[in-house]
Order: C-alpha cells, then sequence, then structure tokens
C-alpha cells in the first residue's frame, strides 16, 4: 500500500494524468473562446494528448502553445472551410422547407464532414502535410475506419452535449475534463489507425 501513494506509485500517476487533464481542458477552452482559434485549439488538443498518450514531453501548456502556433494557419483555414459548408448545408436545409429528400443528404453530408474534420485536425498535429491533402487523407480514413468514426463522435456528442443537457450536475466537468477526456480518447483510437497506416507502408516498401 505504501508504494501506491510514492512517486512512482499508482495513486500519484492516475492523479498527475488527472491534472494533466485539467490543465489540457482549460488551456483548449481558452484558446478556442474567439470561435475562429476552435481548429488551431483542436489541433493542439490532440498535439499534446499524443505526448501524453506516448509518454513524451508532458510540459501540457508549452507543448500546447507551441502546436497551437505552429498549426494555427493549417488549422484555422480548414475549420473556417467547414464553417462555410455548413453553412451552405444549413441554408439549403432552410430553403428545402424540411422536405426529407433535400434533408437526409444533407445530414449524411454533415454526420461525414464531422468525421471528416475530426481526422483532419488529428493530420495536421502528427503530419505535414497540405491542406489539400490533408482534407483528403481525412475523408478517406473517416470512411475506412468508420466505426472508429462513430465511436469517436458518439463518444464526443456525449460528453460534450448529452452530460451539460441532461446531467446537469455533472456540467462542471465540461470545465474541468470534458474537452481534454474527449481529445485523448480519440487521440488513442486516431493513434491506432495512424500506425495501422504507417505498418502498411514499411510492409509496402519492404515487398
Amino acid at each position: 500500500m505504501k508504494g501506491l501513494f510514492e512517486i512512482d506509485g499508482a495513486v500519484y500517476k492516475y492523479m498527475m494524468k488527472i491534472y494533466s487533464l485539467i490543465v489540457l481542458n482549460i488551456m483548449f477552452i481558452l484558446c478556442a473562446i474567439p470561435i475562429v482559434t476552435i481548429g488551431s485549439s483542436i489541433t493542439a488538443l490532440y498535439d499534446v494528448s499524443q505526448k501524453m498518450i506516448d509518454h513524451r514531453d508532458t510540459k501540457i501548456a508549452r507543448n500546447f502553445f507551441d502546436s497551437f502556433r505552429k498549426n494555427f494557419k493549417q488549422g484555422t483555414k480548414i475549420w473556417l472551410g467547414f464553417i462555410g459548408l455548413w453553412g451552405v448545408l444549413f441554408f439549403i436545409a432552410s430553403a428545402s422547407g424540411g422536405a426529407n429528400v433535400i434533408m437526409l443528404p444533407l445530414i449524411l453530408i454533415a454526420v461525414l464532414s464531422i468525421f471528416t474534420l475530426i481526422y483532419a485536425f488529428g493530420i495536421i498535429s502528427k503530419f505535414d502535410n497540405t491542406t489539400g491533402n490533408t482534407i483528403r487523407n481525412a475523408f478517406v480514413l473517416s470512411i475506412t475506419n468508420i466505426p472508429y468514426s462513430i465511436i469517436m463522435l458518439t463518444f464526443a456528442g456525449v460528453l460534450i452535449v448529452f452530460v451539460p443537457i441532461y446531467l446537469t450536475k455533472l456540467s462542471i466537468l465540461s470545465i474541468f475534463l470534458t474537452f481534454s477526456v474527449v481529445g485523448y480518447v480519440q487521440s488513442m483510437i486516431m493513434s491506432k489507425v495512424f500506425k495501422g497506416i504507417l505498418a502498411e507502408g514499411d510492409d509496402d516498401e519492404e515487398s
């Protein structure tokens, strides 16, 4: 029992992980407040989460701001592009009067765009690529890994939307943990996807 509370003990490591997630969550909220910066904030969230998963340098604030600055232009460009797409979809939906023949394709496009956006920010945080290739690769990954895409979106929806609305007593978690936990779990899933892609690439080179 004594070893549990030492620096190398399980309890200490667990509490440090919670502390890191709280700091990361607060950093994300503060940097996402201007709305236009949400894209680069999500990218930095994924970047720091991946470093935590890989047990690399865990200086949360420094790593977050480094990634935020580095990926600001591309993250913002992609974020604003998708905001524009959703605006067009909303306009078409409003003009259609809610007709099912129009609404169903629009909903499908909206969902696929969110899948793509998740992977796009994950790709930016891990790889250097052009904006066009990033979006294209993100779309392909979101489709070829549809079960993971559904899990990531559902998990985010439960913590970000369902809990604050229907479990109001737990809504305080949004301030301290919600976004960082979502980013951490999504980063774990995307890390598995990316490692699978890289492994396939290595196999192709060897053959």
